[in-house]
């Protein structure tokens, strides 16, 4: 999800609108394929991190 303007911002206050209307983009990617090894819930989480910072950042490169 993007923002323009941006909205409640890292210290913004929640009541400091923008001065013009927001407009918000929705983008839908493929849904991920479940981790089926039988991997200790540990692993499992840090594979499943390293996934996701892998696609976020290839995503972000395509914008």
């Amino acid at each position: 999800m993007r923002y323009r303007p941006l909205l409640l911002g890292k210290g913004q206050r929640w009541y400091h609108v923008p001065s013009r209307r927001p407009q918000v983009t929705v983008e839908v990617r493929p849904p991920l394929d479940p981790v089926t090894e039988d991997l200790p819930l540990p692993r499992a989480a840090r594979l499943l991190t390293r996934r996701l910072e892998s696609l976020y950042a290839v995503w972000e490169q395509e914008r």
